[in-house]
């Protein structure tokens, strides 16, 4: 989630796009019937697309919280102040308190309670309406009077007052491999790394022949 957003504000990426590509995605990272939260999952959607999730959720509630003036970039560009780097290997629940410690709200802490020790879900037609995202004969189209079109707007050209060129997150490195140590398999889950690499598996992959 990370990348792509930083992507869309340095101009290499169109916002369409990342759109485009979460509404197709983000399904893949919905608990199922008897699902755990994504720390007790092996399932490839909901590692990759509810990691995803995770982090856009995270990202509206920061902005709503704060008036557009911080987003998630602030959560991990304050992570990194205190060497939460690929250096570090923190325990997942130490990375979401220093985040939300920069931000002083509690946004990745909650999050975590329900979506990573728990089988946390969202309404995403609901998400997408409130964004002013939809469909328009196969392409995306913006609803700016939805109740967050605001939110959106900041979320893909940085928070209110910062310019594309001073917002940290485009120093981060494309999976955020920058921030937490990757090697240890509980941050790798809640990451949701991006594009090629939340592909689904082939059939055989999967142990389907």
């Amino acid at each position: 989630y990370v990348e792509p957003m930083a992507r869309v504000r340095v101009g290499n990426l169109s916002e369409e796009r990342v759109w485009s590509d979460l509404m197709d995605g983000l399904p893949n990272g919905l608990p199922g019937r008897g699902d755990r939260g994504l720390h007790g999952t092996k399932e490839w959607g909901r590692i990759y697309w509810g990691g995803a999730l995770f982090w856009l959720l995270a990202d509206i509630e920061i902005h709503e919280k704060t008036g557009n003036r911080r987003g998630l970039a602030d959560a991990l560009s304050g992570i990194q102040d205190k060497g939460g780097s690929i250096r570090a290997s923190w325990p997942l629940l130490k990375t979401f308190e220093v985040g939300d410690r920069a931000l002083r709200l509690t946004v990745l802490s909650d999050l975590y309670r329900k979506f990573g020790a728990a089988p946390g879900t969202a309404d995403l037609q609901e998400l997408w309406r409130s964004l002013g995202v939809k469909r328009v004969q196969g392409k995306i189209a913006y609803d700016d009077s939805a109740a967050l079109a605001a939110v959106r707007r900041a979320i893909t050209r940085g928070p209110r007052g910062k310019s594309p060129s001073t917002t940290r997150d485009e120093g981060f490195t494309a999976d955020t491999g920058d921030m937490v140590n990757m090697d240890n398999p509980r941050n790798r889950l809640l990451m949701g790394s991006y594009e090629g690499r939340a592909a689904a598996p082939s059939a055989k992959s999967r142990g389907h022949h």
